[in-house]
């Protein structure tokens, strides 16, 4: 079963794939295009890291291919502002709408904290 496959399969639409990689939607399916013609030479390092953790990983679901991403995204984006790295966790989980404002507020403080000790006398 190739990657397009696997990801109808989970219900994990293509639309939110070129979220996370911050590419067009026809790069994307030029990428699986290559991916599944073999041609990984031609892929950027982190979409084909992607395409060989969905091809690899047996009973993929959604959760775990979105645990996936989200793990991925976050250690990769340490270097965004807080508006938008929670921009773009919000977009990944599709939960926008849930969060509120003090939830957001709780995310910022802990993305921006330098020390937890400041974070747990932020909380208390």
């Amino acid at each position: 079963m190739n990657v397009r496959d696997k990801l109808r399969n989970i219900g994990f639409r293509l639309n939110e794939l070129t979220i996370y990689l911050d590419i067009s939607r026809p790069t994307l399916y030029k990428y699986l295009e290559l991916f599944e013609k073999q041609e990984f030479d031609s892929i950027d390092k982190k979409t084909y890291d992607l395409f060989k953790y969905i091809e690899s990983t047996r009973g993929i679901t959604k959760p775990i291919l979105t645990d996936y991403l989200f793990n991925q995204y976050v250690k990769e984006s340490k270097e965004d502002k807080p508006d938008e790295l929670i921009e773009k966790i919000s977009i990944l989980l599709k939960s926008k709408k849930k969060l509120d404002k003090s939830k957001i507020e709780l995310i910022k403080r802990i993305i921006e904290v330098e020390n937890i000790d400041d974070l747990e006398k932020g909380m208390n």
